[in-house]
């Protein structure tokens, strides 16, 4: 039988698990009224049972209940799990900085966050089910958390999790999987400033006041590149227009000064607005028409289940946005014709590392490059052979043109 989680201070926690230092100690102490003997979460049959409820095939549920049995043997450890479960569930006092202030590295794989999350599934599917959300979106939502552990054993060769980052979002109840795509209730994080000619529909998207770039269009530091005189961008709004450099659909800073007079364009979208950030699971191919009909299902999901939440827009960051990919990939391939449904946006401070860990894998070397298997994985490979640099970019769809199929990569009049 479990015993129930000693009263340990941070630092002896630390010490007894070889945890690190950090800001997870300071609110250490708020997770003590509710520890528990024998908690409900470390025992044989609710992991069973919540195993069972996400589909999970009996070879990750017999690694899931391993762990679990562990756990329960070191009570540091069911102390820690204590911590953990208390910080994800607590709504009004901790969100994701506190919860990703807890230690990366717990010398586990990770299991003690695949714990904590299972011991969040009740009060989860009690959400969702006064909501209205379908089982079958629950199920699919939460499923991420076998499909993280398989990746992770893919990439390092053992079994392991180490996405904590992302299913805290599923496992908070702000995120779901709603066909090929999940979609995240967020604020639109960019500084940026869009606009929409309510009578042509076409887009205009504005740069951040101040930002430097470099005379590729991407802005100043990208790729750890500078360069040597940088433009800067400006805006500015008069009380008859919006004044400010304009980022083409094709994820440039054009340099280009524009003036979108407020009787013609109407400002549909700035960094802090409501929106809807959306992402593609590693869960097969990205057929573009079951993407589309993804955004169709997010704008009745969300309207339906969620009224008190409106958004803007759909946003998301992903190597998947490169345009450079155009160069090397057929016309008609997925990954092209999913970037024409977007306006695409430069970021600033991004890089290549993404690419090379979605294309490849987490410890992909340069120094022990593989032999690429796949046009996608030549393709990568080539660019980088030429001296060329990816990036990581963002992309915007608008909710009224989800239902279309635009193509924005001739939006902008030379």
């Amino acid at each position: 039988m479990m015993d129930k989680p000693q009263t340990l201070n941070p630092s002896q926690a630390a010490e007894r698990l070889s945890l690190p230092d950090g800001p997870w100690k300071e609110h250490w102490q708020d997770s003590e009224p509710f520890r528990e003997e024998n908690p409900f979460y470390l025992q044989p049959g609710y992991l069973e049972e919540a195993c069972s409820f996400l589909r999970m095939d009996a070879e990750v549920s017999g690694v899931i209940l391993a762990a679990a049995r562990q756990f329960g043997q070191n009570p540091a450890w069911q102390r820690f799990l204590c911590h953990g479960r208390h910080v994800l569930r607590d709504a009004e006092r901790y969100g994701y900085r506190e919860f990703m202030a807890l230690p990366a590295e717990a010398g586990d794989d990770g299991f003690c966050y695949v714990i904590a999350f299972l011991s969040a599934l009740p009060e989860i599917r009690e959400m969702h089910a006064r909501r209205g959300v379908p089982e079958e979106i629950t199920v699919a939502t939460l499923a991420d958390l076998e499909r993280w552990i398989r990746i992770y054993r893919q990439w390092y060769g053992r079994w392991g999790f180490g996405e904590r980052n992302w299913l805290f979002h599923p496992f908070r109840g702000n995120l779901f999987q709603l066909g090929r795509l999940q979609f995240l209730l967020d604020r639109f994080e960019d500084d940026m400033h869009l606009f929409r000619s309510p009578e042509s529909g076409e887009l205009r998207l504005l740069a951040p006041d101040l930002a430097r770039f470099r005379p590729d269009g991407q802005f100043d530091g990208t790729n750890g590149i500078r360069a040597e005189n940088p433009e800067t961008a400006y805006f500015r709004e008069t009380t008859e227009a919006f004044l400010g450099t304009l980022i083409s659909p094709q994820s440039t800073v054009t340099g280009r000064q524009v003036s979108l007079g407020k009787q013609d364009w109407r400002k549909v979208l700035r960094k802090g607005d409501p929106a809807l950030s959306f992402h593609i699971p590693a869960s097969g191919p990205m057929d573009p028409g079951e993407c589309r009909e993804s955004f169709r299902r997010a704008l009745d999901f969300f309207s339906r289940h969620f009224p008190d939440r409106p958004f803007r827009a759909f946003f998301s960051h992903s190597w998947l946005y490169d345009p450079q990919l155009a160069d090397y990939l057929p016309e008609q391939s997925n990954i092209i014709r999913f970037q024409r449904m977007f306006y695409l946006y430069p970021l600033p401070q991004t890089d290549d590392r993404q690419i090379f860990e979605r294309v490849f894998s987490r410890t992909f070397s340069f120094s022990e490059m593989p032999t690429p298997k796949t046009t996608l994985q030549k393709a990568v490979l080539e660019h980088v052979r030429r001296g060329g640099h990816w990036r990581t970019s963002g992309a915007l769809l608008l909710p009224e043109d989800a239902s279309t199929e635009p193509d924005r990569r001739n939006q902008i009049p030379k």
